[in-house]
Formats: structure tokens, C-alpha cells, sequence
């Protein structure tokens, strides 16, 4: 055994820390080793913990996960931020909601009052498809309950009004909304061998050029250009051309709480082939 010396002041402290009729001055010193030991073991964990990446920015209209590139338009000019960590951050702020970045961007493009709502107008870059998106369409990407697989529709018959689209298939590529829906089977049918005279004769709404007028958005590298349609419209063609192709289509979706909805606030599911 090792024998130290120690101050008599040092050796006051001791006895002050020891317990009487139990402790003797190495009982001490083994005690305050234990306690420093598991304070450097927790606050390891701690920092662990603290350093782990969060996987989603937690806000009251829905979760984003991270890491996820966004931008926002606004006045004629692109600001790019992105989802990390658990924040929103644009020009080297951080929010903690999509409308509350919205109105930073704003207010730094010139704007005195904004406000938006911030799922509407930011979106985000899908890195499948190379495009950006709404992010708003990324609400209603979650998983399909049982009883919205049990309410199957007629596509030829339902009224699609005042719907959203939950999640969509045609053939294997997954799309967030019904004019998407409809884009995804006109290029399918293009890469098919369609030309405009079959589009003409289903009266799918496309035509031979790059227009912009009149509702048209040209077919990036397709030399046709679609017309946007209602939600009925965009799913009855869709249909139309996914049994011409005879490729599975399927999509659930559901109507919005308004009184004017076929049935406000229930889910749908309308498929083939699937």
C-alpha cells in the first residue's frame, strides 16, 4: 500500500465529506472517484445524444424529414435553403415551421407584412425525379390506412371534386397529385409509340408543339405539350390510357371538408391491375 502525504487543510475537507462512524479518509477519496467517473460517463452520453442529427423538422402541420433541399420563388427571384437537423434554414437562419421561413424570405425580398402559408409556396427537390415539388405534397405522402384500402371507386363515375391525392401509381413511377398523374401516362404513352391523332381520338388533352397558352405546359423532351385539367378529368384519362398501355394504375386519395365534396372528409381508392 501506498503511502501520501497531504495537507492538514486538505485533510479538513476530507473529514468534512466523510460519513461518522463509517468513512475513513480513503472511503472519501474512492467516493468522489465513482461520482467523477459517472458524471464523465453521462455527460458522454449527453453529447452523443445531442450530436446525433434529427431526421425530421417537427412542425404542427406535419413533419419534414431532413436532410431535404428547398427554395422559394418570390418576386420573380429564387432563395434555396434546406431542411437539416431539425431546422429550416434559409440564409444561415433557422425556423422551426415552413410559413415562418416563408415570411424570413419575404421580409428580406422587400415585403413589410407577409405572410403565407409556407407548405404552399416553398418546395422541395426529389431527388428520383430531379424536379421540385410543392412541399405540401409531402403532408399527404404517409402510410394508407385499412379503411381507406377498403373504400374503392369507379373512376368512370366518381366526382373528384374537392380531392387530394394521397399517394399515386402509374406503372412504377409514384406521383404527388392528379395533373402529375395524368403527365406520368401521356409520357408513358409517348414512350409507347402514342402520336397526336391517338391522343386526338381518346380526347386526352395533348398537342404536338411546346404551347403555353390556354392551360398548356409543354412535355420536357417529348416535343408535346398537356393541358391542365380538373381532378375528374385528369383521372378518367389517366385510366383511359393506363388500359390502352395495360400498366397497373392506383391511387388513394381523399375529399376535402367542404359541404360541396361528393363526401367531405373520407378517404378513396381507385386501381387497376394492382
Amino acid at each position: 500500500m501506498k503511502t501520501i502525504e497531504i495537507s492538514d487543510t486538505l485533510f479538513a475537507k476530507l473529514q468534512g465529506l466523510a460519513k461518522p462512524l463509517i468513512d475513513n479518509v480513503e472511503d472519501v477519496i474512492w467516493r468522489l472517484i465513482r461520482n467523477e467517473e459517472g458524471n464523465h460517463q453521462n455527460h458522454s452520453v449527453s453529447l452523443t445524444k445531442r450530436d446525433i442529427p434529427k431526421q425530421f423538422v417537427h412542425s404542427k402541420g406535419g413533419e419534414i424529414r431532413c436532410p431535404l433541399k428547398l427554395r422559394m420563388n418570390y418576386k420573380q427571384t429564387t432563395t434555396y435553403g434546406e431542411a437539416r437537423d431539425g431546422w429550416i434554414w434559409f440564409e444561415a437562419h433557422r425556423f422551426t415551421s415552413p410559413s415562418a421561413a416563408a415570411k424570413y424570405v419575404a421580409k428580406m425580398k422587400g415585403a413589410e407584412n407577409p405572410s403565407f402559408d409556407g407548405w404552399r409556396i416553398l418546395e422541395y427537390f426529389d431527388d428520383k425525379s430531379n424536379k421540385w415539388y410543392p412541399l405540401n405534397d409531402l403532408r399527404y405522402k404517409k402510410a394508407i390506412t385499412k379503411t381507406e384500402e377498403k373504400n374503392e371507386y369507379d373512376p368512370n363515375s366518381v366526382d373528384l371534386r374537392f380531392t387530394f391525392v394521397i399517394k399515386a401509381i402509374f406503372g412504377s413511377q409514384e406521383v404527388s397529385n392528379w395533373n402529375r398523374l395524368l403527365q406520368a401516362a401521356v409520357e408513358a404513352s409517348l414512350k409507347g409509340g402514342f402520336s397526336g391523332s391517338d391522343f386526338r381520338r381518346l380526347r386526352v388533352p395533348v398537342e404536338k408543339g411546346a404551347l403555353t397558352e390556354k392551360g398548356f405546359n409543354p412535355l420536357s423532351g417529348t416535343g408535346y405539350s398537356l393541358r391542365n385539367v380538373d381532378a375528374t378529368s385528369a383521372c378518367r384519362f389517366s385510366f383511359i390510357l393506363a388500359k390502352k398501355l395495360n400498366l397497373p394504375i392506383r391511387v388513394n386519395f381523399r375529399w376535402r371538408n367542404n359541404e360541396q365534396a361528393a363526401h367531405p372528409g373520407c378517404s378513396g381508392l381507385l386501381k387497376w391491375l394492382c
